[in-house]
């Protein structure tokens, strides 16, 4: 009956892995038409969508070194390959090609390459993983903050919120019946407030009224 009972919690953490990962296939791909459609990034920040990727890349190389199943971190590789076009559309378009972005570029392709030989010692690893949780919280109070200092949501897409909200909400589940790691849990429920939040903002203020 246990083993049953067990089965049935992985087919839907299975069910509830690969909708993430399908919706994560064009979550952030509105926010890169929208730049090119307005030939500008008006409204957007770059060092936050680097604070997005470092969270990504962070995130899916502790859970590479761990072994976990990769239908549990899928989504922030599409995610951070996502991002990536946002930030190379955000450079782009303001012509920021400085050192300090060109530096991010190198040191993510650095870490990235040492991650996937298992160069990089695993504690560090891990403590680059610990900081996710307060590079998300960060990112996310700042959305906050800004939609209620205005008293609108602006330019911010409830879909995508609601989405991310989503995600997070079925990676709890999803982290509870297969990867059972309390770091990964918490930073997932964390997140999973602070995006409700924006979300309920969004449905709160409404579409923003036009002159």
């Amino acid at each position: 009956k246990k083993k049953g009972r067990m089965e049935s919690l992985l087919f839907v953490s299975n069910i509830l892995s690969y909708s993430v990962i399908t919706m994560c296939l064009w979550v952030k791909l509105p926010q890169v038409a929208s730049i090119v459609r307005a030939g500008n990034t008006k409204g957007l920040s770059l060092r936050g969508y680097w604070m997005d990727m470092a969270c990504y890349v962070f995130g899916t190389s502790y859970a590479f070194y761990l072994g976990n199943p990769i239908s549990t971190y899928a989504e922030s590789i599409l995610l951070a390959a996502q991002t990536a076009a946002i930030i190379g559309a955000i450079t782009y378009y303001n012509k920021q090609w400085n050192a300090e972005n060109l530096l991010s570029v190198v040191m993510t392709l650095v870490f990235l390459m040492g991650a996937i030989s298992f160069v990089i010692p695993v504690f560090i690893i891990r403590q680059l993983h610990m900081l996710t949780l307060p590079l998300a919280v960060i990112s996310k109070l700042s959305q906050i903050r800004a939609m209620y200092k205005i008293k609108s949501r602006g330019a911010v897409s409830t879909l995508t919120w609601a989405a991310v909200t989503y995600g997070c909400a079925a990676r709890l589940f999803t982290t509870l019946v297969e990867v059972k790691d309390p770091v990964v849990f918490t930073s997932f429920l964390v997140s999973f407030v602070l995006n409700l939040v924006i979300t309920l903002q969004c449905l709160y203020y409404g579409n923003p009224k036009t002159a």
